[in-house]
């Protein structure tokens, strides 16, 4: 059997996303994405379950997500997860997110038809040790925010 890391997701942007770029000049954007869970549990009872997202995407669908989502907006997105490791003085730390290569953003005309807006990402660097991570701020001076 072969490994495969590939994952749909369908919610709504828990705030603006965040634009910025690595000291290589190349733009990334972060956001967190809240996707809903109905079961129902052993006595019938219907339960909701929201899980919170983290989503990252890069060059110029990272720059497309900055301009076209705002907080509450609604996405399908496409990609795989991905896990981050880096030392710090505590020890080593990680973090999960789904690294996104597709978006599609939903309009509200009284129901989620997709509009015409959707992107596609190019494949991040390859080398990604300059990126900061959102839990070590002594690395969030290597960014720079756009003017």
């Amino acid at each position: 059997m072969n490994d495969r890391n590939q994952c749909i997701l369908t919610g709504r942007v828990t705030k603006t996303p965040v634009l910025a770029h690595t000291r290589k000049g190349d733009a990334y954007c972060e956001m967190s994405l809240a996707v809903n869970r109905t079961y129902r549990d052993g006595s019938g009872a219907e339960k909701r379950e929201i899980a919170f997202i983290n989503v990252m995407t890069w060059t110029t669908l990272a720059e497309t997500c900055a301009a076209q989502a705002v907080k509450g907006s609604a996405l399908r997105l496409e990609g795989s997860i991905k896990q981050d490791r880096w030392q710090t003085p505590e020890g080593p730390r990680s973090r999960l997110y789904v690294l996104a290569h597709h978006v599609e953003f939903k309009s509200h005309s009284g129901k989620d038809a997709p509009q015409e807006v959707f992107a596609e990402s190019e494949q991040p660097p390859e080398d990604l040790s300059s990126m900061p991570h959102e839990t070590d701020a002594a690395q969030r001076p290597e960014t720079e925010s756009p003017s």
